[in-house]
């Protein structure tokens, strides 16, 4: 008598926090194969559970700009650019304006951008003490007029 031998699915884990960038991955592998192979069979490839695949597409379909901007930003390279820009929207308000978190979180709605990079309060401060300690961002000023490079940092609360 055969056996059928079938190879389990990745059972979801509610507790993984999937990077943003093996999210983009796997999904521009995923499209390379779509026309190709089912969602499961691809899940499957991918090692990522059907259900978790799938809530990655729909989130992508429902993002509020075009197909092309969703796209760009859904890629390694448009999100290696929003992390520079949002990095540099939080030193340049906190550093050359009496910016706060709040005119970040309003630079991130009216921008669009709010449909890709977490714009509330609570994350931004959290984005912010990640940089740096306490209720500020930390900068570090770079290399010296000396020409050594040396790190001094200065907290620039926001």
């Amino acid at each position: 008598m055969a056996h059928l031998t079938t190879e389990k699915e990745p059972k979801a884990n509610k507790n993984r926090q999937w990077d943003r960038n093996e999210v983009a991955s796997n999904l521009i592998q995923f499209e390379k194969v779509r026309s190709r192979t089912s969602q499961r069979q691809a899940a499957k490839k991918l090692g990522v559970p059907r259900t978790t695949l799938r809530s990655w597409l729909a989130r992508k379909d429902s993002l509020d700009a075009s197909p092309v901007v969703a796209a760009f930003f859904e890629h390694p390279d448009g999100l290696a650019f929003l992390h520079r820009l949002v990095i540099a929207a939080q030193f340049v308000m906190s550093l050359h304006s009496n910016g706060s978190i709040r005119m970040l979180c309003l630079f991130l709605k009216l921008s669009g951008l709010n449909s890709f990079v977490a714009s509330s309060y609570g994350a931004q401060q959290k984005n912010c003490n990640h940089h740096g300690t306490g209720g500020g961002c930390v900068w570090s000023k770079g290399t010296g007029s000396s020409g050594t490079d040396h790190e001094e940092k200065e907290d620039y609360g926001l």
